[in-house]
């Protein structure tokens, strides 16, 4: 490790990420308004892939989710 003599973060090698900062807490804000959104459809909203925002949902520990079946009383089940 070198001694720099300073605190300041270095840029770092490697691709820069799509979605940074703002964009992250607006798409999270997203899914929480509605849950049902898929990530194809976020996708085209933030410019990049589905992958992509799938990832960073799953970083903010965001897990894929299937809506539940309601299953319909019959009458007398439904007088109990």
């Amino acid at each position: 490790m070198k001694n720099t003599k300073s605190i300041a973060e270095k840029r770092r090698s490697g691709r820069p990420r799509k979605i940074v900062g703002p964009k992250v807490k607006s798409l999270v804000q997203k899914i929480r308004h509605n849950p049902s959104t898929s990530g194809a459809k976020l996708a085209t909203n933030y410019e990049c892939s589905a992958t992509t925002v799938r990832r960073t949902l799953k970083k903010k520990n965001y897990r894929k989710t299937l809506p539940s079946k309601m299953l319909k009383l019959s009458a007398s089940a439904k007088k109990r």
